[in-house]
């Protein structure tokens, strides 16, 4: 059963990248985007469709994205 979703209509497959639940968002240089959710802590590419049972539409059209120039600079919440 597909539910809607704020930027994709019934699509069934949401992407982190407009989830409420993201706690964060992380680049290293030109790499893709990672979210780390609130909920179970994992962390996915922000902008990959997936099917989520926590999923919430975000109200933050730009989210923050902090972004490393190499992986030896860690985020302080990992």
């Amino acid at each position: 059963m597909a539910s809607a979703n704020k930027r994709g209509g019934n699509d069934p497959f949401v992407k982190c990248m407009f989830c409420k639940n993201a706690g964060a968002y992380y680049q290293w240089q030109q790499n893709p985007v990672i979210a780390q959710c609130k909920i179970t802590k994992e962390r996915q590419v922000a902008l990959t469709k997936r099917i989520c049972k926590f999923y919430a539409p975000s109200e933050t059209e730009n989210p923050e994205i902090k972004h490393f120039e190499s992986y030896d600079e860690q985020p302080e919440d990992l």
